[in-house]
């Protein structure tokens, strides 16, 4: 597939459907992301995976 094409049909989600996601899909987006340019090859990219939306020491 050529660049152009993936730029056009890149689909855009709008809704979710609150399914967990996969933990082979997020090791594969987090593989793949670790070879994406960054602004100025500055490569400072930190992620963070919250499975669990309950925070403890949030006080809420």
């Amino acid at each position: 597939m050529e660049l152009h094409e993936v730029m056009r049909t890149t689909f855009a989600a709008r809704e979710y459907t609150g399914a967990p996601l996969p933990d082979a899909v997020l090791y594969r987006i987090l593989d793949d992301a670790r070879f994406a340019p960054s602004g100025g090859n500055r490569q400072g990219n930190r992620v963070i995976i919250v499975k669990n939306r309950v925070f403890p020491n949030h006080g809420g």
